[in-house]
Formats: structure tokens, C-alpha cells, sequence
């Protein structure tokens, strides 16, 4: 669908027309990139491809592209305009309480999947997914999500669940206000590896990964999530959270996490049943005045209620430095106890959650 002047503005208004009063969340069959700096792409499901237009509408399933910089000719164009040139992005608009921005080098995808687990009046509940392939995302979410213990609370449910940001590890969920997620890519091939960061300046998520969830990202803290396939690393980037890991097919093991905090999961199938082998470990500094930290670990197979291991225990699976290894190598910048690299422009000293500064999340406020 193509639109241009005056015609565009009108598109943009009648997808959006039915929706600017709505409570609950709300989504026509198109969404639209009201903004775009740059030569940004985009790749409809068909497979056609070309320029993103700005304040135009476009299927669902549409990839889009940012490019990391400006080219020479835009950046010239801009200065003979008198404009200091800008950082190639682009705003994508659901709903008007549904944004998001993707900023230099990233790209995604715009997905439409309803929920299948719950109904409204017979048909699925709406849900949209932005799928972050690589680089960064901020949500400009600004539905209603508080609850009183009105009639206004099931709305403010569908606000929660309306949207995800899905990463290659696991998927922020349950968001409101600003969060930021970023996706990078440590190794490619036949066995790739991510580093994920998930920072919340002023809003709120929630993260589900395979076998742990983060109930809730408050303000002013980042978790760190990375590995492969087989493997997965969760760490503080700032500030404190809390990890809920399975244990077992009937039972949960909840950790505190802060700063120097590591939890581990390994995964490989066991020889015999062909089975998922679980092994977790959850390795806590030292708390003050004491002289050695915390050390958690379990192992189970999945969907059986026996868990093996305990306190201090290692991993059992011979191969799991390898996995390790495999998922963070010396491209990660962090050892288990190690301070970890700036989120780029976006992030400061991870040591600085203490203070609660909010340094680490200049930028959030851009206006467009």
C-alpha cells in the first residue's frame, strides 16, 4: 500500500481513526512507520522490497532494516539545509499507545499472532510481536496498565498483553512505558550465540525464556541474558531483579539477583529416552562481611517431577564448559564475576545501581 502527501496523512488517520478512543488495545490490519531518518527497507511477506516510506501503512509480517549510518549524500544534504543531520530510525506505530523505535542497525520483524490460549467473544485475543533480529529496540507504550479493582482492569490485562518483543533467547512480555531491548549478535553459523540486554529507565516488563522467567524488570535495571540453543546466561547489568528457574515439571526455584550475580542453564538431550537433560546453577557473591558466596545448582529432566544435585554442587553434564564457551567467548566482554561493557551511547558503569543514577539511560526521551 502506497500513499504520498496529503493522502498519506489521511491513511495514517483512518488506520488509526478507530482506535484513538479506545481503553483497551485495539489494532487495525495494517501498521504504519509514522517516522523514518535514513534509508530504511523494508521486506513485505511477499518478498518485494524497497525504501520505507514515511507515514506509510504496511502488512503485518514486514521486515524492516535501518541502515547504521547516514550516507554521505544525506549527511551533505542535511548541513545545506541548515539541519544537523540525524541518526538513521524508524517509529513504528501499531496503535497511537503502541510505538516503537528501532534505532541504527536494527532490524526486525512486525508480526501479527493472537493469542490461541484465551478469546474475546469467540475470537482470539489480539497480539502483535515485534521479532528483534538484531540490534535495538525502545517501546513508547503509553496504554492505560493501572489496576484499581474496576471495571477498568480488564482492559488494562489487554494493555499488558497486547504486545511482545521477542529477542533469539526469550521474549520481554507484560510491558508498559519506556524499555529498551537490544539484541547482539556474538557468533554466526551453524551455532549462534546473542547477547541480549534488557533495560528498563522508567517502565516495566517481564521476561519468558526457556525454562526461567523474570517476573518483573523495575526501574533503573538492566538483566543481561545470553547463549545459544543449548545454553543460557542470565546476569545483573544494573540494579536488582528476581529469576524464577524451573525445577522440575511441578516446582520452581526463585533467586535473588544483584550486582555480580550469575545464573547458568545447560541443555542436552540424555542418551537414553531422548529426554531434555535441565542443569542450573546460580553462582551469588560473597555478602558482606562473609567470605564466600552462595552457590545453587539442580539438574532434571524435562517434564519429570525428580530433580537431582543441590547446593554446591556442579553441573552434570561433562560437555557444559563447552556449551558455556560456546555461548559467551571472549566476544561477551564478561567473565562470572566480571564488570560488563556500556550498553553503547544508551548505558553507563554498571557499578553505578547503587546510586540509582539514570545516566545509563540517556536518549529515552528523544522527541520525534
Amino acid at each position: 500500500m502506497r500513499f504520498s502527501g496529503t493522502s498519506a496523512i489521511l491513511a495514517v488517520a483512518a488506520v488509526f481513526g478507530g482506535v484513538l478512543e479506545a481503553s483497551a488495545a485495539s489494532f487495525e490490519p495494517l501498521f504504519v512507520l509514522s517516522k523514518v531518518v535514513g534509508q530504511v527497507r523494508v521486506v513485505r511477506p511477499d518478498g518485494s522490497s524497497d525504501v520505507a516510506k514515511e507515514a506509510h501503512a504496511y502488512p503485518y509480517g514486514t521486515r524492516i532494516e535501518v541502515p547504521a549510518a547516514l550516507t554521505r549524500e544525506e549527511e551533505k544534504s542535511a548541513r545545506k539545509a541548515g539541519l544537523e543531520p540525524g541518526r538513521p530510525q524508524a517509529l513504528v506505530a501499531l496503535a497511537p499507545d503502541f510505538r516503537f523505535r528501532l534505532s541504527p542497525g536494527a532490524v526486525a520483524e512486525v508480526l501479527d499472532e493472537p493469542a490461541e490460549s484465551a478469546t474475546e467473544g469467540g475470537a482470539p485475543v489480539p497480539h502483535k510481536v515485534v521479532n528483534l533480529v538484531e540490534g535495538a529496540v525502545t517501546t513508547l507504550l503509553s496504554a492505560p496498565v493501572a489496576k484499581t479493582g474496576g471495571a477498568g482492569d480488564a482492559d488494562a490485562e489487554s494493555n499488558l498483553n497486547a504486545v511482545s518483543v521477542r529477542t533469539p533467547i526469550c521474549e520481554a512480555v507484560r510491558m508498559s512505558e519506556q524499555n529498551q531491548i537490544r539484541v547482539l549478535r556474538l557468533k554466526s553459523g551453524a551455532t549462534p550465540s546473542w547477547e541480549c540486554h534488557f533495560v528498563s529507565p522508567a517502565g516495566k516488563m517481564e521476561l519468558v525464556g526457556r525454562q526461567f522467567k523474570v517476573n518483573r524488570i523495575k526501574r533503573n535495571t538492566e538483566v543481561v541474558v545470553s547463549g545459544t540453543e543449548d545454553f543460557t546466561r542470565i546476569a545483573t547489568g544494573r540494579g536488582e531483579f528476581a529469576v524464577v528457574f524451573e525445577k522440575g515439571a511441578d516446582a520452581t526455584e526463585t533467586c535473588a539477583f544483584r550486582a555480580r550475580s550469575v545464573g547458568k542453564i545447560w541443555r542436552q538431550y540424555a542418551a537414553l529416552g531422548h529426554r531434555m537433560a535441565i542443569s542450573v546453577m546460580v553462582s551469588q557473591p560473597a555478602a558482606p562481611g562473609a567470605e564466600e558466596g552462595e552457590l545453587i545448582s539442580f539438574n532434571y529432566l524435562e517434564g519429570q517431577t525428580g530433580v537431582g544435585g543441590g547446593s554446591g554442587e556442579n553441573p552434570t553434564f561433562e560437555n557444559a564448559a563447552d556449551g558455556e564457551a560456546a555461548a559467551t567467548g571472549d566476544a561477551a566482554g564478561f567473565d562470572d564475576f566480571g564488570g560488563f561493557e556500556s550498553f553503547g551511547d544508551d548505558a553507563g558503569n554498571a557499578n553505578d545501581s547503587a546510586a540509582g543514577g539514570t545516566d545509563a539511560f540517556a536518549g529515552f526521551d528523544e522527541e520525534w
